[in-house]
């Protein structure tokens, strides 16, 4: 693997990893603030201190619940992404499989692979497009969060 492959498929998950991270630290953050404004202040209201811990609760709920839709929207088959529709089916474009942009073939002979910028290269050609289309699973299937 290139350090340039390492590097874009880094990027393409920073997201992910990063939002958990910051949940965990918007709440360290909430207690040594709840310290601190009870030290100066004397105590907080109970009624304050619930609400402020509940938003960090719903925050922290909505954006795994961002990860883990995100996520869904894409199927991995044969090293490159493909987008569901809302409605059944799959969009017929290949997305990378590092950074899930969509990708091009930059000529017109079926026997050209697709490629991304990010230097990713389909593991089938042009040619072979209609054949891996119609192997995508059809159920609702995606990804682990982990993947």
């Amino acid at each position: 693997m290139k350090i340039s492959d390492l590097w874009a498929a880094i990027q393409a998950k920073i997201l992910e990893w990063l939002l958990p991270l910051l949940g965990a630290f918007l709440l360290g953050i909430y207690y040594l603030v709840e310290a601190w404004l009870a030290n100066i202040l004397g105590t907080l209201q109970p009624t304050t201190t619930a609400r402020i811990l509940g938003t960090l609760v719903v925050v922290c709920i909505l954006l795994l619940a961002y990860i883990f839709l995100t996520r869904a929207r894409f199927t991995e088959h044969r090293g490159a992404f493909f987008k569901r529709k809302r409605g059944g089916g799959y969009h017929e474009v290949v997305y990378c499989g590092i950074c899930k942009f969509p990708t091009s073939t930059r000529s017109s002979q079926v026997a050209s692979y697709y490629k991304c910028k990010c230097g990713w290269v389909s593991s089938f050609t042009q040619g072979e497009f209609e054949i891996i289309f119609k192997q995508l699973p059809r159920r609702n299937k995606s990804l682990p969060l982990g993947e």
